[in-house]
C-alpha cells in the first residue's frame, strides 16, 4: 500500500504486515478541541466517534478517536486512546478519567 501520509488506524504489532485495512489517513481534530488520554478499548480505531459518559458528575460528551489504543490496562506495552473534546469539556473529561469515572461508549 500507498504508505505517504498513512497511520495505523487500529493497534499493529512489530512485525504486522501492513495492509490497507489496518491503515488510514492522519484524523483531523475540529478547531479548538483538545486530545485527551481516555481508556475506550482496543476495537475502537482512529475516526471512530464515541460518547464519553462522566458518573459524577452526570455529563456526556461527544469525542473523536484521534490515536487508538494499544493493549487493555494490565498489557505492559498499554497506551490509551486519544479522544479529541471540545475545549468546553476537556477539563471534565481529563478529571473523570483520572478519577475512573468515565465510560466510554464507541459508535457502532
Amino acid at each position: 500500500p500507498d504508505l505517504a501520509g498513512a497511520v495505523a488506524a487500529v493497534d499493529v504489532a512489530a512485525g504486522d504486515p501492513l495492509v490497507d485495512a489496518l491503515l488510514g489517513g492522519r484524523v483531523t481534530v475540529p478547531e479548538g478541541w483538545w486530545e485527551i488520554p481516555v481508556p475506550v478499548g482496543s476495537h475502537a480505531a482512529a475516526g471512530d466517534a464515541v460518547r464519553l459518559v462522566s458518573t459524577d458528575p452526570p455529563a456526556t460528551v461527544e469525542g473523536l478517536v484521534v490515536s487508538p489504543q494499544q493493549g487493555d490496562a494490565y498489557s505492559l506495552d498499554y497506551r490509551p486512546a486519544l479522544v479529541a473534546v471540545p475545549a468546553e469539556a476537556a477539563a471534565l473529561v481529563a478529571s473523570a478519567a483520572a478519577q475512573g469515572s468515565l465510560v466510554a461508549a464507541v459508535a457502532p
